[in-house]
């Protein structure tokens, strides 16, 4: 009995008195949902003893560097890697202005994925899918340059006059970017999973028919698993 501080073994006939501590987390709110009868009042009231309140990541976008080379850590040890593993700057960028509905469980997947399908020690293009897609002009910016406030183009000479680059072939440039990105970070994840399309789909956080209707998008044979 949470009250008494008690409990009964299973098929026992005496109450045994236990020192423990409860601590329970949930992502409800669930003052609310007692007075919707959504959640047992009395178990409410036992539970409610100290409330703590912590933002959701997305409300808290300094902790995200922090986190995620703490996730780094832990995934070379996990992975035994010589190296410590890095993060690009542009893949950096992609998961601090993601808003996070799974919140730190979901980055720290994120990383470990990345940490495990990245060929040099660097995660770059090796983000999950849904992640890499809300800010794909980040994801699809070339490693080596950066994002200056503007780009002053040179000076023509007298018998020549430089074109200007039009913004639809800009905007086709990065989607093509993008494309192969894409498409690398699936067939590495085949290549990491054997073949196995169902393994291939959880990794990058996908569901197999997302999986399948990208493989015939971007011209990806569909392998066989080994």
């Amino acid at each position: 009995m949470l009250e008494d501080r008690k409990v009964r073994r299973v098929g026992g006939t005496q109450e045994r008195a236990i020192d423990v501590r409860f601590v329970a987390a949930t992502n409800r709110d669930l003052a609310a949902a007692a007075e919707r009868s959504e959640f047992r009042q009395d178990l409410y009231f036992r539970l409610n003893g100290i409330s703590l309140t912590i933002p959701p990541l997305r409300e808290r976008p300094e902790d995200i560097e922090p986190l995620i080379r703490m996730f780094l850590a832990a995934s070379g040890r996990d992975l035994e890697r010589a190296d410590p593993l890095t993060i690009s700057p542009r893949a950096l960028a992609v998961l601090q202005s993601y808003s996070w509905p799974g919140n730190i469980r979901q980055l720290r997947n994120a990383v470990e994925r990345g940490a495990l399908l990245c060929t040099a020690g660097t995660i770059d293009v090796d983000l999950p899918l849904e992640i890499a897609r809300a800010n794909p002009i980040a994801l699809a910016v070339p490693k080596a340059v950066a994002m200056p406030a503007a780009v002053p183009s040179p000076m023509p000479s007298d018998s020549e006059t430089a074109p200007p680059v039009a913004a639809g072939d800009e905007v086709a440039r990065l989607k093509e970017e993008v494309r192969r990105a894409e498409r690398t970070r699936i067939e590495e994840a085949l290549k990491a999973c054997a073949g196995n399309q169902t393994r291939a789909a959880e990794l990058l956080g996908i569901s197999r028919r997302t999986l399948v209707a990208r493989l015939a998008d971007l011209d990806i044979s569909r392998p066989r698993s080994r």
